[in-house]
């Protein structure tokens, strides 16, 4: 076991002048240099002591080492509070094979005491052969020089068993040399690079040895924690290194890998990533555009600034995004197709973001048109084709109904043409595909009105009975493609005024009600939009005497939408009206005992404070009066009158109310 590792690092002050809300950071110093610090951290509301985040590795072999405390102001400057030194050969001596808590009392002098200063202590090895560098190696690296050091480093450099073998001692005792070199030494850039890259090879060995549990394996706090010291040397590097340096492209590359990486590394921790990402921003750009990872990694940077934005909602961020992706796609040839489409979709995708949140049309028809260039260059056979023609198709379409575009609706139908002539009838995007063509092929005849093409209307019906058909019986989507399928038919109906419609209508609206049954709510809700479409055509069945459809299909549509949504209440209006004419023409007791029970419910769950009560009211007080005139039934002459006086208190009551919000409005202002 070569290197100790100290976990659970924690502070509890014993100044009374150190208040609840005070911040402190602990720094790790070997031979006066610092190598590992904790995050700077504030107390817990309820915890004892201070949790300062970080861990910790030391050498076996270091004589000793000094843990400082700093605590830390708001304005983010430093006041060292105490420090002290540790034993390396004691720690080693009493932690054995076991994990065990320390606690030491920290002072300064003879003074009183300042804090407890806590920790958990293990011993590893620091690289997956075990071995240790010996002592007498480590005294050679500490006394080499200049060329010496940078000759040993490209030597480690060459092979990852190399990176991998070499152990914390050796790296620290490298890295005490290179520090220490002046800063005005042409080299020292180089060094640090050199030396960053072994830690980085070191992490990405780790990760191929390691595979899909990396991260839980007792070792990757150590690899984890190469890679951070990394991004500091490098970060060194950059900044001592001139413009003119012989290296500067390759410290920067060097550099924006390693950021790539502790991104990918802290991808589930939003704002570390966040911060790694805006680093990255001010780093890959300076690298020369004859570089070729250059367009890679300002893609990288553009997706993680758009996800960066959807957390945090700062405009800056996604601007950023949409400037580093344009780059991206600048820089990359039209032949490297794979590339170009990829990142001509990301642009498209941060362009979509910024028209939803600024609504600016300039950024949808470039965002739509990006798409439609990426697919271009996709080949035929890329499985992700049709599905991202599916994906264009309806953005058009959402376009096109917004604007009224018959270009945007031709460019919709055209992209799920291309689709479906890629896909075969077993393909899971088909009856999608299908379904979405359609509703494209019907907007289009309704936007070019008596000029359509009435072939349209075979081909809408042939794509909706053929989505539902290629549908499984359990998949989520078969309702709504079979309510498409009922709403072309009243569509169908409201054109041509045949009664084959209405009847296929109704038989779909069956099958609909047998879906529904075991669809989510969301699934349910859909018919929300069917009883839209019956509002629109019920008044068109009833005046040429279709009533039975009307109730049929009313009946069917009252029974499939829940009560609390609001076109339950506009489907018992008409299902109530169709009765009550129903009754008028066959004078059948029943037609207006039903009439009655479909008012009441819509009565019932009208709100008192909604205008359409008293409206309701007074359709069930007439339907009572026409009762009592036909079967001169007492009782309905008194329920009619006492629902006509109710409608006319509920219209008051309603009306006193908007008075007194606008007058509390006018009082407002």
């Amino acid at each position: 076991m070569d290197t100790i590792i100290l976990q659970d690092i924690t502070l509890q002050p014993k100044l009374a002048d150190l208040s609840e809300d005070a911040r402190f950071v602990a720094q790790l110093l070997m031979d006066d240099l610092v190598f590992e610090e904790t995050e700077v951290v504030g107390k817990g509301p309820t915890d004892p002591f201070w949790n300062l985040r970080g861990t910790f590795l030391v050498p076996a072999n270091a004589d000793y080492f000094t843990i400082s405390i700093f605590k830390v102001s708001g304005s983010e400057e430093r006041s060292h509070l105490v420090a002290i030194e540790i034993s390396s050969a004691q720690i080693v001596e009493n932690s054995g094979d076991h994990k065990i808590s320390v606690r030491i009392q920290l002072t300064k002098l003879d003074e009183e005491p300042i804090a407890d200063l806590g920790f958990s202590v293990g011993l590893s090895t620091s690289n997956y052969a075990a071995r240790s560098s010996p002592d007498n190696v480590i005294q050679v690296v500490r006394s080499l020089d200049r060329e010496g050091i940078i000759l040993l480093l490209t030597q480690v450099t060459l092979s990852d068993s190399s990176c991998i073998n070499a152990d914390l001692g050796l790296l620290n005792a490298m890295y005490g040399v290179v520090f220490r070199l002046p800063n005005e030494r042409i080299d020292k850039s180089r060094a640090l690079c050199l030396l960053a890259n072994i830690h980085v090879a070191r992490y990405d060995t780790y990760l191929t040895i390691a595979g899909d549990d990396a991260i839980n394996h007792p070792m990757y706090e150590i690899y984890s924690i190469g890679l951070k010291s990394s991004l500091h040397m490098l970060e060194d590097a950059v900044h001592l290194a001139a413009d003119d340096h012989p290296k500067k492209s390759w410290l920067l590359i060097s550099f924006s890998m390693c950021l790539q990486r502790s991104m990918l590394q802290q991808v589930n921790h939003s704002e570390k990533f966040g911060v790694l990402a805006l680093k990255l921003l001010e780093v890959a750009p300076l690298l020369p555009d004859e570089e070729p990872k250059k367009p890679i990694l300002l893609n990288y940077i553009g997706v993680a600034l758009g996800h960066r934005f959807t957390q945090y909602n700062d405009l800056l961020d996604l601007n950023n995004s949409i400037a580093v992706l344009e780059d991206a796609v600048r820089l990359t040839p039209d032949d490297d197709i794979a590339y170009k489409a990829s990142f001509l979709n990301d642009l498209s995708d941060s362009l979509s973001r910024r028209f939803e949140k600024l609504h600016v049309p300039r950024d949808k028809s470039r965002s739509l048109l990006l798409r439609e260039t990426a697919l271009r260059l996709m080949p035929d056979g890329d499985p992700q084709k049709p599905v991202l023609l599916n994906f264009l198709g309806h953005a058009f379409f959402l376009r096109s109904e917004e604007f009224s575009d018959l270009d945007l609706t031709n460019r919709s139908i055209q992209s799920y043409e291309t689709a479906l002539l890629l896909i075969g009838d077993d393909h899971s995007e088909k009856s999608s595909i299908l379904n979405n063509l359609s509703s494209s092929l019907q907007l289009r005849f309704k936007q070019l009105d008596v000029f359509a093409n009435p072939e349209d209307l075979r081909r809408i019906q042939q794509g909706l009975e053929d989505a539902v058909h290629l549908s499984a019986e359990g998949d989520p989507n078969k309702l709504s493609y079979t309510i498409n399928l009922g709403k072309f038919f009243l569509f169908h109906f409201g054109k041509l005024a045949d009664i084959v419609s209405v009847e296929r209508c109704v038989s779909i609206l069956e099958d609909a009600t047998h879906l529904a049954a075991t669809a989510d709510i969301d699934k349910v809700l859909l018919l929300n939009d069917f009883g839209q479409s019956l509002f629109i055509h019920s008044d068109e069945l009833t005046k040429l005497n279709h009533i039975n459809e009307v109730l049929i299909l009313c009946e069917a549509a009252a029974r499939l939408i829940p009560d609390d949504q609001p076109n339950k209440l506009g489907v018992l209006d008409r299902l109530g009206a169709a009765l009550s004419r129903r009754f008028d023409q066959e004078r059948e007791r029943s037609h207006i005992d039903k009439t009655i029970v479909i008012y009441e419910d819509a009565v019932r769950l009208t709100a008192d404070n909604n205008l359409q009560k008293p409206i309701r009211l007074n359709h069930l007080g007439e339907a009572y009066l026409k009762r009592f005139e036909h079967f001169n039934e007492l009782d309905d002459v008194d329920k009619s009158i006492s629902l006509s006086q109710e409608a006319v208190t509920v219209s008051i009551l309603i009306n006193l109310s908007t008075m007194h919000k606008e007058i509390q409005i006018k009082r407002e202002h």
